[in-house]
């Protein structure tokens, strides 16, 4: 990039590659995976007081009648969805404070609701995804395991593995929808500031990939006609950069070379996230200011 094309940025002094996790949400991670594994223990026992008629008849059905019902799983989830958003929002004002930027915390802004509601939906959609996979699995094993003449303490056997199995993809559920919700919250508060620039801040831990080390510093433009983030530096937008270092570290399968911003990992295992800077202008316009900008959540 030529020297005349570089803004003079402002941002708060930080490591860009930090250990400590930003949102802290691993409480309410925790509570929503709780509440996905009671309701497949609940499925499980229904299970098995059906197969134990159906062992008795040596009938194989082609479905069980019991089936994925996720009753009020949704409304008591987005609890937790819903702090996990508060946090996003917190962390944001923790950012934005050394920019002289303040924010106002108020549930009347209909745009808030809104992503409430785009929350709601994406956890309504996951959680009836995963119950229906789950469903399918365990008709599968007691379908094939009357019909190979198995007991019922061996079938059932085969049932609490795969619940053991999905109660792990429930926990990877659980922190995809939190996390994803508390980075919505962050990238919402600084667009509606007016933040445009960002900085690439990697979050290690022992399963930090090779891509997400090789973004650590950069700095991005939000893109509002193209609806991306662009490298300030290269002038490429973010999802060509992934499909080059996806390429480049043979993890095609591993990075959601789409994304519009972290995460790029499936499954909400990446926390790297998105420091706020300023242009000096923007910053000489906040100075000696006391005007606070208005954004919306519940902590």
């Amino acid at each position: 990039m030529f020297k005349k094309d570089v803004p003079h940025l402002v941002f708060r002094k930080q490591p860009t590659i930090v250990s400590e996790d930003p949102f802290k949400t691993q409480k309410e991670e925790q509570a929503l995976a709780k509440l996905i594994a009671e309701r497949l223990q609940k499925y499980e026992d229904r299970i098995a007081k059906e197969l134990k008629s159906l062992t008795r008849e040596l009938a194989a059905p082609s479905k069980l009648t019991s089936g994925w019902d996720s009753g009020d799983l949704v409304e008591e989830g987005m609890e937790f969805t819903e702090k996990g958003y508060a946090k996003g929002v917190i962390l944001s004002s923790k950012q934005l404070d050394p920019l002289n930027v303040k924010i106002d915390i108020n549930m009347s802004n209909p745009g808030v609701n809104k992503t409430i509601k785009d929350l709601r939906g994406k956890l309504s959609k996951r959680v009836d995804e995963f119950g229906l996979k789950m469903q399918d699995v365990y008709e599968d094993i007691v379908y094939r395991g009357i019909e190979s003449g198995k007991t019922f303490d061996q079938i059932m056997e085969d049932v609490r593995k795969a619940t053991g199995k999905g109660i792990t993809e429930a926990n990877q559920i659980a922190t995809e929808i939190i996390v994803n919700a508390a980075r919505k919250a962050e990238t919402e508060t600084f667009l509606n500031v007016g933040i445009e620039i960002f900085r690439w801040i990697t979050v290690t831990d022992s399963r930090t990939c090779e891509t997400c080390l090789a973004l650590n510093g950069r700095f991005y433009r939000w893109n509002d006609l193209e609806g991306a983030y662009i490298n300030m530096d290269s002038k490429k937008f973010l999802y060509e950069e992934l499909e080059d270092l996806a390429s480049e570290f043979g993890v095609e399968d591993w990075i959601v070379t789409d994304a519009d911003g972290p995460p790029i990992h499936h499954a909400g295992e990446c926390r790297c996230h998105f420091q706020p800077v300023m242009t000096y202008e923007q910053y000489q316009n906040t100075r000696g200011s006391d005007k606070i900008k208005s954004i919306v959540s519940e902590v």
